[in-house]
């Protein structure tokens, strides 16, 4: 008698255990199947989002967009070169140097 009631206890615990086992097996499943419809969906955003970038990358989206701003290409640039001696004057001049006052004292705000 004691080793049927001890046969039907484990046989008992042995299908508790599998029932178990299978519970969180379905939520392990139903978890997964959620990350991945949420992995489909941020990887079609993902796409879109990529599409669009391409869209305004275009060098001719650029442009048209450029034009209705009213802008034109700047051409050919020089570019700019210091005068060979003295300062730059605004009237064609050239300008002497400033002189330094070698008596003021100057304060650095950092360490020398």
């Amino acid at each position: 008698m004691t080793y049927a009631l001890t046969l039907g206890l484990v046989l008992g615990l042995g299908v508790l255990a599998v029932l178990v086992l299978n519970t969180l097996m379905q939520q392990q499943a139903r978890t997964i199947a959620a990350q991945q419809a949420a992995l489909g969906a941020l990887g079609l955003r993902q796409q879109t989002l990529q599409l669009r970038l391409d869209a305004t990358d275009n060098p001719r989206e650029l442009a048209r967009r450029a034009r209705a701003l009213h802008m034109r290409p700047a051409g050919i640039l020089t570019p700019l070169r210091p005068p060979a001696r003295g300062l730059a004057n605004p009237y064609g001049k050239r300008s002497k140097p400033a002189k330094v006052d070698s008596a003021v004292p100057v304060r650095f705000a950092g360490k020398l």
